[in-house]
C-alpha cells in the first residue's frame, strides 16, 4: 500500500538526485568568471605587461570603442551578429579582462564565455566608467 509518507521520502530522494545530478555536471576544470575591480584589473595588466597572458576584450559597439578604449583591447561587440562565433576563434587557454561601459554587457559576456569553455575569465567591475574614474587612462 502506498502512503503519504511513502510518496513525500521517493519525492525527497528525487529531488535530491536531481541537485546532486545537475551540480555534478559542472565541469571542475573551469573557473567561474570573476569581477574584478579597476585596480586589481590594472595590476593584473602591469604584472602582464609585454607579455602575451592577458588578453582585453572590449564588448562595447564600434561607436563607443571609438571614443575610448583601455589601450590594447580589443573589440567583441556584444550586440554584433558574430558575437559568439568571433570568441569561438579565441584561444579558451588563455587569460581574459572583459569590460564595456558599466558592467552590464559584460557580466552576460563572460557567462558565455564560460559556458563556451573559457578557463580565465575577469570582468571588470564598474566597466571602463569605473576605470576612468578612479583615473586609470584610456586611449582615444
Amino acid at each position: 500500500m502506498i502512503t503519504y509518507k511513502r510518496i513525500q521520502f521517493v519525492l525527497i530522494g528525487l529531488l535530491a538526485a536531481t541537485v546532486l545530478f545537475v551540480g555534478g555536471c559542472r565541469p571542475d576544470a573551469l573557473q567561474a568568471p570573476q569581477l574584478i575591480l579597476p585596480q586589481d584589473a590594472a595590476a593584473l595588466m602591469e604584472t602582464n605587461a609585454g607579455g602575451s597572458g592577458l588578453i582585453l576584450l572590449d564588448v562595447r559597439t564600434p561607436e563607443e570603442f571609438a571614443q575610448n578604449r583601455i589601450a590594447g583591447a580589443m573589440l567583441f561587440d556584444y550586440r554584433g551578429p558574430d558575437f559568439q562565433e568571433g570568441l569561438a576563434q579565441l584561444d579558451r587557454s588563455r587569460t581574459y579582462l572583459v569590460y564595456c561601459r558599466t558592467g552590464n554587457r559584460s557580466s552576460y559576456a563572460v557567462r558565455i564565455m564560460a559556458e563556451m569553455g573559457f578557463a580565465h575569465v575577469y570582468d571588470l567591475d564598474g566597466g571602463i566608467v569605473l576605470w576612468q574614474a578612479q583615473g586609470f587612462p584610456v586611449e582615444r
